[in-house]
């Protein structure tokens, strides 16, 4: 993964850094408008607004909690489908001498494995498979007790997970989305940022307190330090 250009920075800190340059820019505005007419007010007026776009942000951490509480709804629709194949493993074991498909071969076992390994496409495949059993064998599992509502509630339940995993994988597309499009951002306020300090530094190189005041190293730490 490419390093972003502003790493050493934290990306809250990136407005503040520019409304410090913008202050000294405003300070020594005849510096910069005796070098080039490029920094006069609207130069400035331009940075202030990519500041207020970059505080605007969605942060990534937004999506990042709702993916989370998608996946502990996902996670808990898979618990409750896994003790529903235990019911049904019974009434399987119980009608297994009328059923044209052996209990063991019903696709229980290997359903409920990649349920607890939350392997959620290997999950619904083999759920697939054990619906279809039950469909191919529902009288002599009804002859055993085995009641409609269950295959109900597990169709239902197959239906909610197929759901939740398909909404946590928009989850993972739009953090991504999220945080390329805030990066392009940070990046534009990064830029102007750096120009500022380049500029500065060569323009009060004849005053080493003024320079200080636009190197990267010493803005991060009166950042920090006012913190």
């Amino acid at each position: 993964m490419k390093k972003k250009s502003y790493s050493k920075f934290r990306l809250e800190e990136l407005p503040i850094v520019a409304d410090l340059l913008l202050y000294y820019l405003d300070r020594d505005r005849s510096a910069f408008l005796g070098f080039s007419n490029k920094f006069d007010d609207s130069f400035s007026d331009q940075i202030r607004i990519q500041i207020l776009t970059v505080r605007s942000l969605i942060p990534a951490r937004v999506i990042t909690s709702e993916k989370v509480k998608v996946t502990e709804d996902l996670y808990q629709k898979m618990d409750v489908v896994d003790k529903k194949l235990n019911f049904v493993q019974a009434y399987a074991d119980l009608a297994n001498e009328t059923m044209d498909i052996n209990s063991k071969d019903f696709g229980i076992r290997k359903c409920k494995q990649q349920l607890k390994a939350r392997n959620v496409e290997g999950a619904l495949s083999k759920l697939n498979m054990v619906e279809q059993n039950i469909d191919g064998n529902l009288i002599a599992l009804q002859a055993k007790g085995f009641k409609n509502d269950l295959l109900k509630e597990i169709v239902e339940l197959h239906i909610d997970i197929a759901e939740l995993n398909l909404l946590q994988e928009q989850k993972n597309m739009e953090r991504k989305e999220l945080v390329d499009k805030n990066h392009k951002e940070y990046e534009k306020l990064w830029n102007c940022i750096t120009e500022i300090s380049r500029m500065g530094k060569l323009l009060m190189r004849d005053d080493q307190l003024k320079m200080n005041d636009y190197k990267l190293c010493e803005l991060i730490k009166h950042v920090r330090k006012s913190r």
